[in-house]
Parts: C-alpha cells; structure tokens; sequence
C-alpha cells in the first residue's frame, strides 16, 4: 500500500483556510454569518440500512441553513437504498459494487467534496438544529483548528453527552 493521497488533505486550488482568512482580513471576519458562502459537503457512507439513511438524510436537512452539498456513497447495498438515492434530489452518490468499508468510502467521499469544509456523518446518525452551523463556528473563533466533532450520546469519553438523548424529539433541548 503506497502513501495516502494527498489530495484528500489539502484546500482546493486557490483556497484559503480559516486562519489564512483571518490573517489576509483580520479578526472581524464572520466566516460563518447569513451573508457567508462557505459550503459543507457532508459525506455519508451507506450499507443495507435503508431506514436509517432516509432519518439521517431528513435531519440533514431539517437542521441547517448552510450551503451544503450531500454525498453519500454505497457500499453495495441490496436493499433499496439504490433506487431510493436515484429518486432523491440535491444528492450526488457514488456507488461502489461491494463493501469496500468505512474508511475507503470516506475517502471516496472526500475525494469527490467540492465543499470548504468537509462533515464525515454516519448513516445511522440524527443532526440537531443548527449542529453544523455550531460546529462550524468552532473554526471562526478558533481559527486554528484543523477538526471538530460533536458530543453525541453514543461515543467513548469526551464526546459523550453526560446523560443520554432518549429521543430524537429530546435532542434539541440539548443543542441549546
């Protein structure tokens, strides 16, 4: 196996990140306000589960007001996620013959993101209003930063909410 590829961690052509922004125009920029055109591409891989990806998508967009474009890649699915993802509009889908796992569709993903920013969302994930927006505007205050995650109230440590969304309807009270 050679070197990962180096495209998948650099800003596209011509592209300036958070921090270059910050110098270029100091620190009264507002990466992230009304006015703002930066773009998330949220990529999501996707194998045989159907019911979770119509929830995930119907969140994504439900829960921002940020430019984003939506790619999800199939690993394969036999369950009629395909024909789904061909009726769906504003989703581009790679499609991949087999389960070529997680990692090597992410990176698929992130080959394909034409986004500033790039959000890797599981398919069985629920967003809450406003996450990305949140998310995002970790890199406006520190310009510095290179990744932020969300809390969620399945993960190991750090990132886990100190009590437990019982319900999708529950998970706004938190986003706040």
């Amino acid at each position: 196996m050679g070197p990962p590829d180096s495209r998948l961690f650099r800003p596209r052509d011509g592209a300036l990140n958070a921090s270059e922004i910050v110098q270029k125009w100091g620190s009264k920029v507002q990466l992230f306000s009304m006015g703002c055109r930066q773009m998330v591409s949220i990529v999501i891989v996707t194998f045989n589960d159907l019911s979770s990806l119509r929830q995930c998508l119907e969140s994504v967009r439900a829960s921002t007001s940020v430019a984003h474009e939506i790619l999800v890649v199939d690993n394969g699915s036999r369950d009629g996620t395909v024909p789904f993802l061909k009726k769906q509009s504003g989703i581009r889908t790679l499609r991949n013959p087999r389960n070529l796992g997680l990692a090597h569709a992410q990176n698929q993903g992130l080959g394909e993101a034409r986004g500033d920013f790039v959000l890797l969302l599981n398919n069985d994930a629920l967003l809450l209003p406003h996450t990305i927006e949140r998310m995002l505007g970790c890199f406006r205050v520190h310009a510095e930063t290179g990744l932020v995650g969300p809390l969620t109230n399945v993960a190991a440590r750090h990132q886990r909410f100190q009590r437990a969304i019982l319900s999708h309807t529950e998970g706004p009270y938190f986003a706040q």
